[in-house]
């Protein structure tokens, strides 16, 4: 009986390691492929349509671009 529950939770704690390692991989990979992409717009010298860029006048009135 309790070969069991000492296997449920190593079971669950493995399971956390492999959550915590995937979870940590697809952040880097976001990262990773942000980090591209913004380097292939400045090569190209493309701001992507997604982007506003808001800028302040003296007056106060917003441009955008």
């Amino acid at each position: 009986m309790q070969g069991v529950g000492n296997g449920k939770i190593v079971l669950a704690q493995k399971a956390k390691c492999i959550n915590n390692y995937k979870n940590t991989k697809l952040k880097l990979l976001s990262v990773i492929e942000t980090i591209w992409f913004n380097k292939h717009c400045q090569t190209h010298h493309v701001t992507p349509k997604h982007a506003q860029i808001h800028l302040k006048d003296v007056a106060g009135v917003w441009w955008t671009s």
